[in-house]
């Protein structure tokens, strides 16, 4: 072998080293870039995952609140029930009540009614007794015919023993009322 082949060798086998070696070189440089943008990626998905668990934290924190809000809440508004059923426990004794009440009332009211209707009816009556009364003892003939029967029963009636001989009397003691006794003629027709 001769030396300019063992150069030949040699520079060939050094070429194919360095291009092997720039080779290496381009693919490691390749995968640096690589692994720094996953690194690039990672460290950004690390800044969203933080930020994530700031605004996670946050939320568990206003969540914790609210829970807190809302016990202090159904504790108040189960005082507020028991308030309110009491109320509606003596309303409903109180409406019991009123519905007796009322039908005591009904009873009473019906009762009145038939005194009212007996008291007209006997209104009545006697505003046509008044109405003949007033024809009959509107002529002065008619009025001395009325005094002279009263006269006439007053004769018959049988006399009391005691009593207040016609006196009127008020708490046992004798009062003399004074009377005015006024006589007007009928209208004329």
């Amino acid at each position: 072998m001769t030396k300019e082949m063992l150069k030949n060798i040699l520079i060939v086998l050094l070429l194919t080293l360095t291009g092997f070696s720039i080779f290496k070189y381009a693919a490691s440089i390749k995968e640096k870039e690589k692994l720094l943008s996953t690194l690039t990626q990672v460290s950004q998905r690390v800044t969203i995952l933080q930020n994530e668990k700031e605004s996670i934290t946050e939320e568990l924190k206003k969540g914790k609140e609210f829970q807190l809000k809302l016990t202090t809440e159904i504790t108040e508004l189960k005082v507020s029930l028991k308030t309110s059923e009491d109320k509606a426990s003596k309303l409903f004794w109180e409406l019991k009540e009123a519905k007796r009440i009322k039908e005591e009332s009904d009873s009473q009211f019906l009762l009145l009614r038939d005194k009212y209707t007996a008291l007209t009816e006997d209104k009545e009556r006697i505003l046509q007794e008044n109405e003949g009364l007033k024809t009959k003892l509107s002529s002065i003939v008619e009025l001395k015919k009325a005094i002279r029967e009263l006269k006439r029963q007053k004769r018959k009636a049988p006399r009391k023993a005691g009593g207040n001989r016609g006196y009127i009397t008020k708490q046992g003691q004798l009062v003399s009322p004074k009377f005015k006794v006024e006589v007007i003629p009928a209208p004329e027709k």
